[in-house]
């Protein structure tokens, strides 16, 4: 008997484009317009995912393997929490109609935490990665001791769209040293107004109606202009002995990262419609 490839098999299995009709918002594609610029998923790329695009840039195998690992620690949290002797739902589904909104807003919350006899539910959001992101970023998390704002979108929009949910944990945890952090969130600490995020997929819901393709939120590849600033900005927080040169910098940040991961850049570099929004 010949053996198959398992690993290669999965690799296939893990990256198959599963093509579906868009039918609701998602709150991990929520956004929203600050000073410094959008925070959250870009509008152009949810337009192409809404108008069925093929992805020009797919998810890599290695990086699904990644993300799976990160789920995987949803599930232990949800076993640890059983154990301690309290209920918990993995996952709550929702759906909200919002006024404003031609599409509902759906999703799941991951872990939902009951507690009958006070009749309050509490959710759990975990968040996964690699311990320099959790202790080196100034938008959240240890360096400044408070969630990313991004993470906080979803936050938001559970705490708005779910009345069962009385208040939000939300928990960070390094894949690499399980280094972890928590942070309680509930309606009156929030920091973000949900109506910012309505506005923004209203604004997508125009462009879908309209058929126009909606501008990029984020800088693929910088302008010099933008690239001297970062790298000042660089220059001033920066603790190393020798820092890096600006082309030594540049190399390594040539654009947004949300660019970077996007799965339809090839897509969005080839139509160049709309001006774009920062």
């Amino acid at each position: 008997m010949n053996h198959i490839n398992l690993l290669d098999k999965i690799d296939k299995h893990l990256i198959t484009y599963d093509k579906h009709k868009r039918e609701s918002h998602y709150p991990s594609q929520a956004s929203i317009l600050t000073d410094d610029g959008v925070i959250g998923k870009c509008l152009r790329a949810q337009w192409y995912s809404w108008k069925e695009y093929k992805p020009t840039n797919p998810i890599s195998a290695t990086s699904m393997w990644k993300m799976k690992m990160g789920d995987s620690i949803h599930t232990y949290i949800a076993r640890w929490i059983r154990e301690m002797g309290y209920q918990v739902e993995e996952e709550y589904p929702f759906k909200y109609d919002h006024p404003e909104l031609k599409y509902p807003i759906s999703g799941r919350a991951d872990n939902v935490i009951v507690f009958p006899k006070v009749n309050k539910f509490y959710g759990v959001e975990c968040k996964t990665g690699y311990s320099k992101f959790f202790t080196n970023g100034k938008d959240g998390v240890g360096k400044v001791n408070k969630p990313r704002l991004s993470d906080l979108l979803q936050v938001c929009i559970y705490l708005n769209c779910v009345p069962d949910l009385a208040g939000m944990y939300i928990i960070y945890v390094a894949r690499d040293n399980a280094l972890r952090y928590q942070f309680y969130i509930d309606k009156d600490n929030i920091g973000i107004d949900f109506n910012d995020i309505i506005s923004r997929w209203k604004l997508l819901e125009m462009f879908l109606d309209t058929n126009n393709l909606p501008p990029r939120n984020y800088d693929i590849e910088y302008d010099d202009d933008r690239k001297e600033r970062l790298y000042k900005e660089y220059l001033e927080e920066s603790k190393a002995k020798q820092p890096q040169s600006l082309k030594q910098w540049s190399a390594k940040h040539k654009g947004d990262w949300a660019c970077g991961y996007c799965e339809y850049l090839n897509q969005c570099i080839k139509d160049k419609g709309g001006d774009d929004e920062r």
